[in-house]
């Protein structure tokens, strides 16, 4: 379920977006949770499996594009500042990674979080929420069946620096658009959709105005590194 809670204020912004929440978001999740369960029940039918398989990804996407479109207000609402706050990385993590596990677990990925236990870190936590987000999808739809995701991160002169590897990925091939780190880059088997082009340029553009930056770095033939850092400050 999305862990999108906006503060309990009276503008029409917050109210509209509560309203989103309740009456779009919320049913959304139940409904993705009653069809996975469907699904494990149907082993009398098989002729289900494909149809709901299906579903489950269309729903799935629904829910991505809701909680971008949750988080994009989030960062209109504030206007673009740069509030830090203070965040437990790894719990952050955990918790994204957490609502996103259906996606990998259709594609039957592995994703491991290797960020350490740290003391709290001051972070732009909403646009954090929305790079990380972004690229571990970009991650998980590049990875083909049985592929292996891991996280990890290291801070570095004031910046945050997240790193999330996909191995078990077709050969890449450089995109036409490219922006001289790899980043559009795709796999021989895989076209960059509209709406994934649309994510790394909006991450992209969310970067640059507070201060980060993202890459990415080819590891081996069939290994990827995406790299995104934002300013941080340690408590």
């Amino acid at each position: 379920m999305s862990r999108f809670k906006p503060e309990h204020t009276g503008s029409l912004s917050h109210k509209i977006i509560e309203m989103i929440i309740h009456d779009i978001k919320i049913p959304l999740d139940c409904l993705a949770d009653n069809i996975r369960k469907l699904k494990h029940q149907t082993y009398s039918h098989p002729e289900l499996n494909s149809p709901l398989s299906d579903l489950i990804s269309h729903v799935g996407a629904s829910r991505n594009l809701m909680d971008n479109i949750l988080s994009w207000s989030k960062l209109f609402i504030h206007n673009g500042n740069d509030i830090k706050q203070p965040v437990l990385i790894k719990l952050q993590t955990d918790l994204i990674l957490q609502s996103m596990r259906y996606l990998a677990s259709e594609r039957h990925l592995t994703i491991s979080n290797l960020v350490p236990e740290l003391p709290q870190v001051r972070i732009n936590l909403p646009v954090f929420e929305f790079v990380f987000r972004n690229m571990l999808i970009r991650a998980i739809n590049e990875c083909e069946s049985s592929g292996l995701i891991r996280i990890n991160l290291k801070l570095e002169n004031k910046q945050l620096i997240m790193r999330i590897s996909s191995t078990n990925i077709s050969s890449l091939i450089p995109a036409s658009k490219q922006d001289g780190k790899g980043i559009y880059e795709t796999s021989r088997q895989e076209s960059m959709t509209l709406q994934d082009k649309i994510s790394l340029d909006l991450c992209n553009e969310l970067l640059n105005q507070h201060k980060g930056k993202m890459w990415a770095k080819r590891e081996t033939l069939h290994t990827r590194s995406a790299y995104f850092s934002i300013p941080a400050i340690i408590e």
